[in-house]
C-alpha cells in the first residue's frame, strides 16, 4: 500500500506490530484459560502500553527530523545563529546534523563576506562624482548618493519609492534614457543588475559628457587662441614698430595723424589679443572667506543709479575676491544693459547639497540666444568683445563651482546662478 509520509508509514507499522503482538498473546492465553474475561483485562492493560511506546518511539526517531527542518528554515531567512545539535553522536543522524552545520557555517562565512562587499561598493558608491540611483524590481528609486543629491539639487531621500518616471528615466530596448532632449544631450547612462537578499536591483550612473564635450571645446579654444595670437602678435609687432618710427620721423601732419591710429590701433589689437589668451588660462586662486553683503554692495555702488534687492540666506561664501569680483562686475553689467529703462537686480544666496548658490535675477530682456552664451568671440552687444561670459565661466570653474544662464519661466528677465564648493566640501576634496 502507498503512502503519503513517514509519519503515515510509521503508523500503520506500529499498528500492525502491535496489533500482532495482541493477537499473539491473545490467544496464548485463550488457549490456556479459555477466559473471555482474562483476555479482555490483559488487552485493557497491554494497549495503553503499545500508545505509550508507539508515541515515544515516534518521537525518537522523528525529532531529528523536526531539527533539521527548523535549521534549514532558519538557513533560509539567512540566520544562521541556529545550531542543530543532533540526539545521536554517531551513525547516518550524525552525519547529516554535522553536514547541515557546515553547509550553515560555509554559508554564514558566505553571507558575511558578501555583506562586506557590500559595504565597500556602497561607499565607494557614495564616493563617486557621477550621480547614481538604485532601483528595486518594481523599478522604484530604492537608494543613491551624494551626487545625486547634488544632481537633484535636494536630498535623493526625499523621492525613495517614487517611480523612475520621476526623473524622466526610460527603459528602451537599447538601454536607459531620459525623456528629455536636454538631459539626453548632457548625460548618458550606464545601466547594471544585481541581487541580494531582498531582490533584483538595477544600477544607474549618470555620466556628465558635458564636462567632457566642454574640455574637448576648451581644448579647441585654447588651441585657437594660441595660433591666433601668435600670427597676429608676429604681424603687429613689425607694423608697429615701423609705424612708430615713420611717425616720428615723418614732417608732415597728416601723415602723423594716420600713423597715430596705425600706432593706436596696433597697440589696442595687441592689448584684445592678450585678453583671448586669459579666457582659459589656469589661474592662481587665492580663496579667502568674502563677506557677500559688504562684497556685493561694493560692486552695486560702482553700477549707480542701479535698483537692487538682496536676499542672503548665506552670509559668506569661500573664493578668491578679486576673481570673484570680475565675475558680479560681469553679471551686474549685463543685467543693467539688458534693461531698457530702469534696472532692478535681485541677488540671493542659498545652500543647497553642500554648495552656496548665488543667483543674479534681473528684469530685463532676457537671453536671445542661449546656446552661444559662453562661445568666446559672440557677443550681440556693438561695442562688445565676446570674452566677458567665458572668461566668468573659467574662473567658476577654477573655483571648482558652475555658471550658468537661464531665462526666467515665469517672467521677463534673466537668472545668472553661480555655484561654489563650501568649505566643508573644500576640505572633504
Amino acid at each position: 500500500m502507498r503512502t503519503h509520509s513517514q509519519e503515515r508509514a510509521f503508523t500503520l507499522l506500529m499498528l500492525f506490530v502491535h496489533g500482532l503482538i495482541l493477537l499473539l498473546i491473545s490467544g496464548n492465553i485463550w488457549l490456556l484459560s479459555h477466559s473471555v474475561l482474562l483476555v479482555l483485562s490483559v488487552i485493557s492493560v497491554l494497549v495503553p502500553i503499545q500508545v505509550l511506546m508507539t508515541f515515544k518511539i515516534q518521537k525518537a526517531l522523528l525529532t531529528p527530523y523536526h531539527q533539521i527542518l527548523t535549521a534549514l528554515d532558519a538557513i533560509k531567512e539567512n540566520d544562521y545563529s541556529v545550531k542543530s545539535i543532533s540526539p545521536y553522536s554517531l551513525g547516518i543522524s550524525g552525519k547529516v546534523f554535522k553536514e547541515i552545520e557546515d553547509l550553515s557555517q560555509t554559508l554564514r562565512k558566505k553571507s558575511l563576506l558578501y555583506k562586506k562587499q557590500n559595504l565597500l561598493s556602497f561607499a565607494l558608491i557614495q564616493q563617486l562624482d557621477s550621480p547614481i540611483v538604485i532601483l528595486d524590481g518594481d523599478m522604484r528609486i530604492k537608494d543613491g548618493n551624494n551626487a545625486l543629491s547634488l544632481w537633484l539639487g535636494k536630498e535623493w531621500s526625499l523621492i525613495n519609492l517614487m517611480p523612475a518616471s520621476h526623473l524622466q528615466l526610460l527603459k528602451t530596448e537599447q538601454g536607459w534614457k531620459f525623456n528629455a532632449t536636454e538631459l539626453n544631450n548632457n548625460y548618458s547612462i550606464r545601466s547594471g543588475r544585481y541581487h541580494d537578499e531582498f531582490g533584483e536591483h538595477t544600477l544607474l550612473i549618470f555620466t556628465d559628457i558635458s564636462k567632457e564635450l566642454r574640455r574637448m571645446q576648451k581644448e579647441s579654444w585654447q588651441q585657437l587662441v594660441r595660433v591666433l595670437s601668435h600670427e597676429i602678435k608676429n604681424s603687429l609687432t613689425p607694423i608697429q614698430s615701423l609705424a612708430q618710427l615713420l611717425e616720428r620721423d615723418s614732417k608732415d601732419e597728416n601723415d602723423k595723424e594716420i600713423l597715430s591710429v596705425i600706432v593706436d590701433r596696433s597697440k589696442n589689437l595687441n592689448t584684445f589679443v592678450a585678453q583671448y589668451s586669459k579666457i582659459f588660462k589656469p589661474l592662481t586662486i587665492n580663496r579667502q572667506q568674502i563677506d557677500l553683503k559688504s562684497f556685493i554692495q561694493t560692486q552695486l555702488s560702482l553700477n549707480e543709479p542701479l535698483s537692487f534687492e538682496l536676499n542672503l540666506q548665506v552670509a559668506s561664501v569661500v573664493a578668491d575676491p578679486v576673481l570673484l569680483e570680475q565675475v558680479f562686475i560681469n553679471l551686474i553689467v549685463n543685467a543693467k544693459q539688458a534693461n531698457d529703462d530702469q534696472c532692478h537686480l535681485t541677488i540671493t544666496s542659498y545652500l543647497r547639497s553642500n554648495q552656496v548658490v548665488i543667483e543674479f535675477t534681473d528684469s530685463g530682456t532676457g537671453i536671445q540666444n542661449p546656446e552661444n552664451l559662453f562661445i568666446p568671440f559672440y557677443t550681440t552687444k556693438p561695442d562688445g568683445q565676446g570674452i566677458g561670459l567665458p572668461l566668468c565661466q573659467n574662473i567658476i570653474e577654477q573655483h571648482g563651482g558652475q555658471l550658468t544662464l537661464t531665462n526666467r519661466v515665469n517672467n521677463q528677465g534673466a537668472i545668472a546662478s553661480i555655484r561654489l564648493p563650501t568649505t566643508a566640501e573644500l576640505n572633504h576634496e
